[in-house]
């Protein structure tokens, strides 16, 4: 027999394990279109990836020319990561926005006073959307399939 729609939606409602784990997740925020930049580095989008392979990546992309700049990463504690984004901004400068998603690495006590003082003057703009990072992580699976189909 062929569920319908509402008997679907209906076990999901009686499902504790469905509803518990609804509630775990954030929900999805409202995509945020954000404006045209002008000049590169006034934006930057900021994200982790964690392929199966183990290994970790931060990536940064540049909104203006949509430069990818992905760092290797063994674990994401907050040194390696501070670490990366001060070889970004020692190459590229220091952008006028920084978007992330709400990750507890960017939101993290520890990184927060690094941040505070690269960016003191932008530091306001530090903007958390979960959708806002999304084309970051798209960018990202292309690029390994790229190289994969190189490989191949």
């Amino acid at each position: 027999m062929v569920a319908s729609k509402s008997d679907i939606k209906d076990f999901i409602k009686r499902c504790e394990y469905c509803q518990r784990e609804n509630n775990y997740y954030p929900k999805r925020a409202p995509i945020h279109l954000w404006w045209e930049v002008s000049i590169s580095f006034e934006r930057i989008h900021i994200d982790f990836a964690s392929p199966n392979n183990g290994q970790n990546y931060l990536m940064v992309v540049n909104d203006f020319s949509t430069w990818p700049e992905i760092y290797s990463m063994n674990m994401i504690p907050f040194l390696a990561t501070v670490k990366n984004f001060g070889n970004y901004f020692a190459i590229f400068g220091i952008p006028e926005v920084v978007v992330s998603d709400n990750a507890r690495q960017f939101l993290s006590e520890e990184i927060k006073p690094f941040l505070i003082e690269t960016m003191s003057s932008t530091f306001e703009h530090f903007h958390f959307t979960l959708q806002s990072t999304e084309w970051p992580k798209h960018l990202f699976n292309a690029s390994i399939d790229v190289r994969h189909d190189q490989i191949m």
